[in-house]
This record gives structure tokens, C-alpha cells and sequence, in this order.
């Protein structure tokens, strides 16, 4: 296969893959971690004395119950961040391993798709390692939350 065939084949993948919708989120380049999103969505949340400020009549209660919705979206996106960047990077192994075994032979292509399939390996267990670590900050914001709420009920010293 030439150069030409090779570059032509990755334009196409490439292209056929521009626009991809998948288990609820929408990314433009199948190539780019940037259109994932942080895998740790506490990153994205308003301080927990942001709920324990605000509320109804019953604040105590609706602040808790407004903290335990953001602490499971908190997770879902870091979930659903993951689940990209980690499609990301599985496709990228595809392509480096593609590219391998179209531009080498023999004991060279072996070598070559050995390196980037353990690669791809390491990238995959870091990426859930970081959705593990996401998961904990999710649940420890949700915690922090909580707590504050309930100290809306307890009188100033």
C-alpha cells in the first residue's frame, strides 16, 4: 500500500467518524480528548455553601436533597467523560497499531504493534484510575455538601 493509499484510508476513517453521538454525549473528533470534557466533573461544581446558602421553607432538607442530585450528575459525568476519553484512546491504539502492520513486516510490525497495544494498556488503566480517584471527589463533595447543609440547623455559638 503507498503513502497516498495509507493517508487516504486515515482521511476516511477520520471523516466517517467526524460527527459521533454515543451513550448520551456528543464529540466532534473522535481524535481530540479535548471534546471529552474532565473526567473529574467536581470540577465543574458550585461550593457546597453555594446549596446551604439558599432554600425553601424546609432548607435543611432541600439543601440535602439538592446536594445528592449534584453528587450523582458529579458522577454520571465523570462517568460519561470517561467512557470518551477512553474511546478516544482505544482508537487511537487502532490506528497506531493499523498503521504498524500497513507500513512494516515481519519481526518489525510485530515489534511495532507490541509497543503500541501495551501503550494503549497503560493509557486505559491510568484513564480508569483517574475515573476511580473522579468517583471518590465526587462522593467526598456530595459528603462536604451534606454536612454543610446540616449545619444550617445548628444554632451560632
Amino acid at each position: 500500500m503507498t503513502r497516498h493509499s495509507f493517508l487516504g484510508l486515515v482521511l476516511l476513517s477520520a471523516l466517517s467518524f467526524a460527527v459521533r453521538a454515543e451513550a448520551g454525549f456528543v464529540y466532534v473528533n473522535p481524535q481530540d480528548p479535548n471534546s471529552c470534557g474532565p473526567i473529574d466533573a467536581t470540577t465543574m461544581l458550585q461550593d457546597p455553601n453555594f446549596f446551604a446558602s439558599r432554600g425553601p421553607a424546609e432548607p435543611i432538607k432541600a439543601c440535602v436533597a439538592a446536594c445528592k442530585v449534584a453528587g450523582a450528575q458529579c458522577v454520571r459525568v465523570s462517568k460519561r467523560n470517561w467512557a470518551c476519553l477512553d474511546d478516544i484512546t482505544a482508537r487511537q491504539g487502532d490506528y497506531e497499531v493499523a498503521s504498524c502492520l500497513l507500513q512494516l513486516s515481519g519481526a518489525e510490525a510485530k515489534a511495532c504493534k507490541a509497543e503500541f497495544v501495551g501503550e494503549t494498556i497503560t493509557n486505559r488503566k491510568s484513564l480508569h484510575d483517574d475515573l476511580v480517584t473522579a468517583v471518590g471527589n465526587c462522593s467526598d463533595w456530595t459528603m462536604s455538601c451534606v454536612q454543610d447543609c446540616q449545619n444550617l440547623g445548628v444554632p451560632a455559638p
